[in-house]
């Protein structure tokens, strides 16, 4: 139990690792507003959630939120934020996931958990993260370049996180196999 316990939190820790620093690697989507940037973090989480489960894949993204943190440039907000729809989509992906599993488990965990992950980027914009920008930061909408909170919200949050969902679904699909192997052999 010990050993089991011990390999656990070193491969959460190694997961960790690497989403922080997949997390400094960001590209703005060219349709879609600058400061939504997507990185290719959420793969070790993911992957994290099938070996390991959607507790310690919750931890893979405290840890790498924390750590990008110490490095932000939008006062905790963007950490806030990749911790609320990424911690949704992989307790939604994982907890699914856990119940049974296979490749076609994993499709559909994944794909609710992109849809989890949507609802959760759409909830948390509508009352926490746009509410904190223009009381707490002093920004507005208008200032920065946004029509209206719906409008955001439809036509940037909503596209923006089922991109990344399905980018990082698929990237998960193809590797995930291969790495699960060489993670249970080790173990």
């Amino acid at each position: 139990m010990q050993n089991k316990t011990t390999r656990t939190f070193v491969t959460t820790a190694m997961f960790a690792a690497l989403s922080a620093a997949l997390m400094f690697f960001e590209f703005p989507l060219p349709f879609l507003p600058p400061f939504l940037k997507l990185d290719l973090s959420d793969i070790p989480v993911l992957i994290g959630a099938f070996v390991l489960g959607p507790l310690p894949a919750l931890a893979i993204v405290l840890v790498k939120d924390l750590i990008h943190l110490l490095n932000t440039q939008s006062a905790g907000v963007g950490e806030l934020a990749d911790f609320l729809v990424t911690g949704t989509f992989a307790l939604t992906a994982g907890y699914i996931y856990k119940g049974m599993k296979s490749k076609y488990s994993a499709v559909v965990s994944s794909i609710i958990g992109i849809i989890a992950m949507t609802v959760m980027g759409a909830v948390s914009n509508l009352y926490i993260l746009m509410p904190f920008y223009e009381k707490v930061m002093g920004l507005t909408l208008k200032g920065m370049g946004i029509s209206s909170l719906n409008a955001y919200i439809l036509y940037a949050i909503v596209p923006f996180n089922i991109i990344k969902g399905l980018i990082v679904t698929i990237v998960t699909i193809i590797v995930y196999k291969r790495l699960s192997e060489l993670i249970f052999k080790k173990r």
